[in-house]
């Protein structure tokens, strides 16, 4: 934990010597070290961290005009679902933002049955597939194995869950596997 702090400090003086006020990350690990562990480890954090999705949330809800036309036509006949990444929703509580974005886009989905801070893990959380890439492949087999066979498409808001989602969807060879978009 003292390397931690004395990590985290060296990289806010970085930051605070550089004038940054604000980051906006499209990594969820990310994101949750930022905003909540840097602040719990350093009293005199003071730099606003936010995911991309929040930011582009904030942004579609403030100016609907940024919105030309949707993708409505592109998704209208296709069975989509959203899957919650473990580190947005169950740690750091990023649940609604990526909804509504795809409701301001009129994207139609499905819920899957552990959403939200009941996510199920895929596997690619806190670097596991650098660590042990076996371990992560069978969580991501596992994962695959409850989402309902009739999800053409899954969206997902993080690129870990979407390099192992698809390296793992294609090991697997499965029929009629989902398109894996990422919404980050």
């Amino acid at each position: 934990e003292t390397q931690a702090r004395k990590l985290a400090r060296e990289n806010f003086e970085k930051l605070t010597e550089l004038g940054i006020k604000k980051i906006i990350t499209s990594c969820p690990l990310c994101y949750k070290t930022l905003a909540q562990d840097y602040e719990e480890m350093l009293p005199d954090w003071n730099i606003k961290v936010e995911y991309i999705l929040q930011t582009i949330s904030e942004s579609l809800q403030n100016n609907l005009r940024l919105i030309k036309g949707t993708l409505k036509e592109s998704f209208e006949t296709k069975q989509i679902a959203y899957y919650d990444n473990c580190y947005l929703s169950r740690y750091s509580n990023i649940c609604n933002e990526p909804r509504e974005i795809l409701k301001l886009l009129e994207i139609n989905f499905l819920e899957l049955k552990n959403n939200k801070k009941s996510t199920l893990c895929t596997g690619s959380c806190g670097n596991l597939p650098e660590y042990n890439p076996d371990l992560a492949n069978q969580l991501c087999k596992i994962f695959i194995k409850t989402m309902p066979t009739t999800i053409q498409e899954l969206i997902i808001a993080d690129s870990r869950d979407f390099n192992l989602l698809k390296e793992t969807l294609k090991e697997t060879n499965l029929n009629n596997a989902p398109i894996i978009t990422d919404l980050s």
